[in-house]
């Protein structure tokens, strides 16, 4: 309001002082001789002259002057302007440009900020030294705080702003915040909703909640907004098409510290589907799509699965068909004012297909490797169900953070689109250097590197969609030195072949036994496409000779001498692993599964020490559920079976419980490593031939980049030292919860906090304890 009084004030000076000298002017050109400019502290002199437009030695008129002073009030940094005619002669005018300027800023002084810090205040201020300062800003400035307190909840917050002079051109700015109480919704009323509880309704509400003992109730007035909303769309979920929210009213508390919220609501008739009929469709016959459509005749009318039917079931029906421009245009017709009558009119258009693909964002992985995971190519019918499978694996190779797909139209042809894929790459190899020194490990570390999209053709940048992996621990119990090769493409076929080398060596105290393997695998693998495209097979070849000695538990040596073997043994064993993984992420699934069935028979027709047969069996399950959390299951069986009487296998082999998984037992968080399952009178594990194992996790992300996720757990398992004891309800339980981060160059890293139930003494007395788990490399 001041700017303005002060720009028409001084619109009305120029007038007077230019009536008298240039009245005669407005029609003709005066030259202006001279520009002077008074009153700038901080701003060029110069510069005004510059922005203002006028120029010495060019002829003008009233308006060129009334054009200047607009272009300096433009600048914001003057509070008053004047032009002024020192001079007039016949050959032009002198101008003098007077300018007082607005003060900059000097410092920022806050007070009466208890509840939000004053860093957060500062951040919404936006302010710098230096800075002009002007009412508006100012103005600006104060809505910010205010806004920032009511995302708080702090709704009756007050604040004033004022400057108090420093310096020449120079001010502070203090800020008095009152904040008052942290207002929260005391009590949400409907009113006229005779068919549907007031519960429900405050339930369909997710931000806009009554304050409880276990939440706080922040009242936000956009995502209230949204919460009306939600109340409309439940009405219309459950058959009140007219539904809809008539008025509302909120008013506080005497004591401004609760607020209230009364809300109208206009229920309307409950519908019910009645006659459903479609018309224009040559594609597809009225059976199919009612099916798809999966709306009968008297069912309760629901707004969200009418809407889904028809965008992610009839649309897509056509998607799939090559049918992109198809248009289905629902005609509603209400009967007896509680049916619903409708016609679905058809518009199915011509067959597109897929002209180009292009791609961008590829950096580092080679086009080919992308496009051999497309289920679409050009020249192909477009097909909806097939570009979203692609998308998913390219998703599941963990090269990119993202995948996006943009159909594009062509000019003046209906019949072919474009496809562009854009995906991010990210950083997909790891890699890990420690050293230390225990007392009693002694100098322990790990060199290690992996390679996960490796080009051996192209080793310096990669890209190949190869896999290579290097792994070096050592120390004085403990030392592994192993080297592996993928290729999931070879040939060009979605053949994977590769080779492992290992040497490792064992032992200490914290084993019952030095051992030592060496030896190598060969794999191939094969993706299938019965019974559906999720399914893939592996089958690994291994030779190993391994080692046990001195073995530090006599009950554990004899059964070793039983057994009538001692020294090296050799073995040789072939396992074939089916997998079916329908997983929508790599890093963290939120829908799909993964299940796994290997077998492996060592010995028999590949000869050596060792003649076992292993079955194993996995299933988990990844689901969806309410606020971006994931219910996690896994059950996990195991079978070993010794094939001769006389057979020897050694003691690796078994199935071992207990602890976070990284050792040699299987993970059951909440225990000591193998700890679970039958153990020497000593407390050393022995291993069993059988294993059960079931896991509950429900996750909840964190941030999406990188990846962390927090998870709590319910799980239970055991090992038996012989098939016929297994007992699938005599398992050890525990529970905890944990946190899980991927980190780029090191992979994913974890810790699980885990309470198991089940710890026995020597009389058979339970009780339970406390265990801390690190994971490596593990979801």
């Amino acid at each position: 309001m001041e700017d303005n009084v002060r720009k028409i004030g001084a619109l009305i000076l120029l007038h007077l002082l230019l009536t008298a000298g240039l009245v005669y002017a407005q029609g003709q050109k005066i030259v202006i001789n001279a520009i002077t400019v008074e009153g700038n502290k901080t701003a060029d002199a110069s510069t005004i002259r510059l922005n203002s437009g006028l120029v010495v030695g060019e002829s003008i008129t009233g308006d060129d002057i009334q054009k200047a002073v607009k272009n300096l009030w433009s600048l914001n940094i003057f509070e008053d302007i004047q032009v002024y005619i020192v001079n007039q002669s016949a050959a032009g005018i002198d101008l003098l440009i007077k300018v007082k300027e607005y003060p900059r800023l000097n410092k920022v002084f806050i007070s009466g900020a208890d509840e939000l810090g004053e860093d957060d205040i500062r951040e919404a201020l936006n302010t710098y030294r230096g800075m002009v300062v002007t009412p508006y800003k100012i103005s600006k400035m104060k809505e910010r705080v205010l806004k920032k307190y009511k995302e708080e909840g702090f709704l009756l917050a007050e604040v004033a702003i004022d400057t108090v002079h420093a310096a020449p051109n120079r001010v502070n700015l203090k800020v008095d915040i009152k904040e008052g109480y942290e207002v929260q919704i005391e009590k949400i009323t409907f009113h006229n909703n005779a068919s549907i509880d007031g519960d429900d309704l405050r339930d369909a509400m997710e931000d806009t909640q009554e304050d409880r003992w276990w939440r706080s109730a922040d009242f936000d007035a956009k995502k209230y907004e949204a919460d009306k909303e939600k109340v409309i769309q439940y009405y219309k979920e459950q058959g009140y098409r007219d539904a809809d929210i008539v008025k509302d009213s909120l008013y506080y508390s005497p004591d401004k510290r609760s607020l209230f919220i009364d809300i109208w609501v206009y229920e309307g008739n409950k519908y019910y589907f009645g006659d459903i009929a479609f018309e224009g469709n040559e594609v597809f016959s009225d059976e199919e799509l009612a099916a798809a459509l999966d709306i009968r005749k008297g069912d309760v009318y629901d707004q969200k699965k009418y809407d889904e039917g028809i965008r992610d079931r009839l649309q897509k029906m056509y998607y799939n068909e090559g049918y992109l421009f198809a248009n289905i245009a629902p005609q509603e017709v209400p009967v007896h004012n509680d049916t619903l009558n409708v016609t679905f009119h058809i518009l199915e258009g011509t067959v597109v297909h897929i002209k180009e693909i292009d791609i961008v964002g590829n950096t580092k992985t080679n086009e080919k490797v992308i496009r051999r995971e497309f289920k679409i190519h050009p020249g192909d019918v477009f097909n909806s169900a097939k570009l979203e499978r692609s998308v998913r694996d390219l998703m599941i190779l963990n090269y990119f953070s993202n995948v996006v797909p943009d159909v594009k139209l062509i000019p003046n042809d209906s019949k072919h689109v474009n496809l562009k894929v854009k995906v991010d790459e990210k950083s997909t190899d790891t890699a890990n250097m420690s050293a230390g020194y225990s007392q009693r490990d002694g100098l322990i570390g790990s060199i290690g590197l992996t390679f996960n999209n490796f080009s051996l053709a192209h080793p310096l940048s990669g890209g190949d969609g190869q896999r290579l992996v290097f792994d070096w621990q050592f120390g004085r119990i403990y030392r592994s030195i192993s080297i592996s090769f993928t290729e999931p493409w070879m040939f060009d076929t979605p053949t994977l072949g590769g080779f492992s080398l290992f040497n490792t060596r064992s032992g200490g105290g914290f084993y019952p036994w030095d051992r030592r393997d060496q030896g190598g695998t060969l794999r191939i693998g094969r993706r299938f496409y019965w019974p559906d495209n999720y399914f893939r097979g592996d089958w690994i070849f291994r030779a190993a000779e391994t080692s046990i000695t001195n073995i530090r538990d006599a009950e554990l040596q004899r059964r070793y001498e039983q057994l009538g073997t001692a020294g090296t043994t050799s073995q040789f064993s072939l396992t074939q692993i089916i997998t079916r993984d329908s997983r929508n992420n790599p890093e963290f699934p939120t829908r799909g599964s993964t299940h796994s069935l290997s077998f492996q028979l060592s010995g028999g027709p590949f000869g050596g020490d060792q003649h076992f047969f292993k079955t194993q069996f996995s299933s988990e399950w990844f689901i969806p559920l309410p606020f971006n959390l994931v219910l996690y299951t896994q059950n996990k069986f195991g079978i070993l079976n010794q094939l001769k009487d006389d057979s020897f296998i050694l003691f690796g082999e078994y199935f071992y419980m207990g602890g976070s998984g990284l050792g040699f037992a299987e993970s059951l968080r909440g225990y000591d490593d193998g700890q679970v399952g039958p153990l020497t009178s000593a407390g050393r594990p022995i291993g069993g031939k059988s294993m059960v194992k079931s896991t509950i996790e429900l996750r909840f992300p964190i941030a999406p980049n990188p990846t962390i996720f927090g998870l709590l757990f319910a799980e239970a398992g055991n090992a038996w030292e012989n098939v016929s004891e297994t007992n699938p309800f005599e398992l050890r339980r525990s529970v905890g919860a944990g946190v899980r981060l991927f980190m780029p160059l090191v992979g994913i890293i974890g810790i699980d906090f885990g309470y198991g139930f089940d710890y026995y003494d020597a009389t058979g007395k339970r009780s339970g304890d406390w265990k801390v788990h690190f994971q490596f490399g593990r979801f």
